[in-house]
């Protein structure tokens, strides 16, 4: 508060009152910015086997493995955030100036005031990632298994080579992400007033000057989306090598019984993942504030008065509120599955192989890779600027005969434009729930399967004989199966945007009485412009329920040959294959949006011009009065432009690749 009482003395009174108070604030709250992750390890399992037999053997000869390989790895992470909320500036400002002048003589009252409110609100709590697995993992089975007759002795009974073998990995993901609310004010002006009083009597001349300028700004960004989750970004892969082999290379003996080649493998990929993330409301205010300004002139006396008034108050705020543009993504996990399975019983010396001669391979890989990712956003509502402002202006002059009243009032600027850059209200509004991305299953995944199996005869000695033939089996079987299933859901809250509302009230009034000779210049202007900007989207969300890549590869090779000098005796001869192919893939999407509303500018403006002159004989009166008011809104809302795709996963049996054959080249006979 300013006061100046002059008393009532006579002379000359040169008032000078100025007030200058800035009220600057930042709030930053934040509890996101977090990051989990589960399972970043790296897993390797490997099996190694080798059996073999180099020596003659009086009974069955048998080299055989028997080993399995496997890889668990899982991991699941989750983020819950506490709420936050951020507040600028929060202040109240109570400005007074007054100068009292009784006595004749000469009044010169100056009133300044500036006060000034700004801030800046920042609340987080997303910006938050999340990743459930995201682990490497490699499981390996390597086996081979032989039994040779490379001497002059015999293997009186069975030769046997067989390799039994399961590769698995496991590794499954959860990422789950739930925010709290977030709340930010940038400027929070609760009340604003200022009073300016110049009151003269009995003074012969007054010269009043009273300028306010008054301005409220805020920025208010409230965030509890930008959040990323993933349930599942493992990469796995599960071989099987197999070799097994019957080999008969002496120069003489060989083996009497049946000689058999064997591989069954199994390998299995087994990777699964979720992700959901859930986000509290989003709430922003840029600027909130409520201002009453007054300016009073008061004179009473004879001579002269000339009162100049002019005041501003712009209140400009704006706000971003958001609790969308979110990605959540259950399974986005690289697989393979692979069996290299080799098989041959071979006659390539001297001796021979007198049993049936059988080399099989059997194969079962499994790809097993499902995802879900669900994604709620809570509410978010925007409002940039909301405000009421009071501004009066009042110049009352009573001058007892042969006086001049010059009143001069501007809310906006200086000068007597009728078009000044008034009590503006001005107010830009987003928020925002919607722009999510949610996929279920973007996997890759490949499963391969390549076996070769051979019956050969290609030495002096002979398979089997013309009195007692062999049966003669050279055989692949393999069964290959892809399951890859995807499910995404968005659900978003309301979005509401508000990007000014106003409330302005403007009095000017100018009350002169002249008792005789006298002379009125009143000259008012006001302007108001009312603008605002409000978008609120919920919309635009994409969400993707199977969006993987899977392969499945067969080449199988099964081969019976005689192309030696001995014979090939047989009862029944069999090159075959046998696979099984499938690749199983669904997908599902929904999107669920909340409602969208939006408002540019809701204002409500009242303006009151009075120009009041009472002369008592010989007297003039020139009023000029402008006022301009000006809205201007702009409302966009949106709850579509949304993209759901149940299944957009891309499958590929690669054409199989089978060969069987049976041939005779050499200088023996196939009989």
């Amino acid at each position: 508060a300013q006061t100046i009482d002059s008393g009532s003395a006579g002379g000359f009174v040169l008032a000078d009152q100025d007030v200058r108070s800035s009220n600057t604030g930042l709030g930053v709250a934040n509890t996101g910015r977090n990051i989990a992750t589960g399972n970043d390890s790296d897993n390797t399992s490997t099996t190694r086997q080798r059996a073999r037999i180099n020596a003659d053997v009086s009974d069955d000869a048998v080299a055989a493995n028997f080993g399995s390989s496997s890889s668990t790895s899982d991991g699941s992470a989750d983020i819950h955030t506490g709420n936050a909320s951020g507040v600028g500036s929060r202040s109240t400002s109570n400005v007074a100036q007054t100068v009292d002048a009784n006595g004749a003589g000469f009044v010169l009252p100056d009133q300044s005031a500036t006060v000034r409110s700004t801030g800046l609100g920042i609340a987080n709590t997303g910006v938050n990632t999340a990743t459930g697995n995201k682990s490497s993992n490699d499981s390996s089975v390597d086996q081979r298994a032989r039994v040779a007759e490379a001497g002059k002795g015999s293997f009186t009974g069975k030769a046997v080579a067989a390799n039994n073998g399961i590769s698995t990995t496991s590794s499954n993901g959860s990422a789950e992400i739930g925010t709290g609310d977030a709340t930010a004010y940038g400027n929070d002006a609760a009340s604003t007033n200022i009073a300016q009083t110049a009151n003269t009597a009995g003074a012969g001349f007054t010269l009043v000057d009273q300028e306010v300028k008054a301005s409220n700004t805020g920025v208010g960004i409230a965030n509890s989306g930008l959040n990323t989750a993933v349930g599942n970004n493992s990469s796995n892969t599960s071989d099987a090598t197999q070799s097994s082999l019957v080999s008969e290379a002496g120069r003489r003996g060989g083996i009497t019984g049946d000689a058999v080649a064997s591989n069954n493998a199994t390998t299995n990929t087994n990777s699964n993942g979720s992700a959901k993330i859930v986000t509290g409301c989003a709430c922003a205010i840029g600027n909130t504030s409520n201002t009453n300004i007054s300016q009073t002139s008061d004179y009473n006396g004879g001579g002269f008065a000339i009162v100049d008034q002019s005041l501003s108050s712009p209140s400009t705020g704006l706000a971003v509120s958001n609790s969308g543009r979110n990605t959540a993504t259950g399974n986005s996990s690289d697989n393979d599955s692979t069996v290299d399975q080799d098989s041959a019983v071979t006659e390539a010396g001297a001796g021979s192989i007198l049993g049936d001669a059988v080399s099989v391979n059997s194969a079962i890989s499994n790809n097993t890779s499902d995802g879900s990712a669900s994604i709620t956003t809570g509410d978010a509502a925007a409002a940039g600027n909301i405000s009421t402002t009071n501004l009066n202006q009042v110049s009352d002059a009573n001058i007892d005969g042969s006086g001049f009243v010059i009143t001069d009032q501007v809310i906006g600027g200086k000068g007597k434009n009728p078009r000044p850059v008034p009590a503006q209200p001005n107010g830009v509004g987003i928020a925002n729930s919607g722009l999510n991305t949610a996929t279920g299953n973007s996997s890759d995944n490949d499963s391969t399967v390549d076996q070769d199996s051979r019956v050969k005869e290609a030495g002096a000695g002979s398979i089997g004989t013309n009195a007692a033939p062999s049966d003669v089996v050279s055989s692949n079987a393999s069964v290959s199966n892809i399951s890859s299933d995807g499910s995404a859901s968005i659900a978003t809250g309301a979005a509401s945007a508000l990007g000014n509302q106003s409330s302005t009230t403007i009095n000017q009034v100018s009350d002169a009485n002249i008792s005789g000779s006298g002379f009125v210049l009143a000259d008012q202007a006001a302007g108001v412009r009312n603008s605002g900007v409000g978008t609120a989207n919920s919309g635009r969300n994409s969400a993707t329920g199977n969006h993987a890549d899977s392969s499945n590869t067969l080449d199988q090779d099964s081969v019976v040959r005689e192309s030696g000098a001995g014979g090939l005796f047989a009862s029944d001869v069999v090159a075959a294959n046998t696979a099984t192919t499938s690749i199983n893939s669904d997908g599902d999407a929904s999107i669920t949006t909340g409602d969208a509303f939006a408002i540019g500018n809701d204002s409500a403006t009242v303006l009151n011009q009075v120009a009041d002159a009472n002369i008592d004989g010989s007297g003039f009166v020139l009023s000029d009065q402008g006022a301009r008011v000006t809205n201007t809104g702009v409302g966009l809302a949106n709850s579509g432009l949304n993209g759901a795709a149940g299944n957009q996963s891309t499958n590929t049996i690669d054409d199989p690749s089978q060969t069987a054959r049976v041939t005779q080249g050499g200088g023996g006979a196939l009989t």
